[in-house]
């Protein structure tokens, strides 16, 4: 998978096939993370991507680093 993009994530993913959030976008993410992969972009690919489909855990994760 990283092969093909270096910088995939589960909410770059979803955002790409324009899957809901909700029970599914978590779902994509757990498996990102059982799988070793990015689950969540970070702040700086957010910015680049306003309209990028958040998922709650990873709002969560941002929250908490942010906050230090």
């Amino acid at each position: 998978m990283l092969k093909q993009d270096s910088g995939w994530t589960g909410e770059k993913f979803l955002t790409k096939w324009g899957v809901a959030n909700g029970h599914y976008s978590e779902l994509i993410a757990e498996g990102a993370r059982k799988a070793g992969l990015r689950a969540c972009a970070t702040a700086a690919e957010l910015k680049d991507n306003p309209n990028m489909i958040h998922v709650k855990s990873c709002d969560e994760e941002r929250a908490k680093a942010a906050a230090g």
